[in-house]
């Protein structure tokens, strides 16, 4: 396993932190209200450019 900071079991527990958060999170239920909005919220910003360097993509 390819360490982030150079401590693998650091790395791990930065991914279970919101482990429970993030499953729960399925269980989610919006209103069309609150979709409307945060479609709203998320239109209004514009991307550009690519998120990765090719350099970045080689992994």
């Amino acid at each position: 396993m390819q360490s982030v900071n150079g401590n693998v079991g650091a790395d791990l527990l930065v991914l279970t932190k919101y482990l429970e958060e993030n499953v729960a999170s399925a269980d989610l239920v919006l209103s069309s209200d609150e979709v409307t909005a945060l479609e709203a919220g998320v239109s209004k910003r514009d991307v550009a450019g690519e998120h990765y360097t090719e350099d970045g993509m080689k992994g």
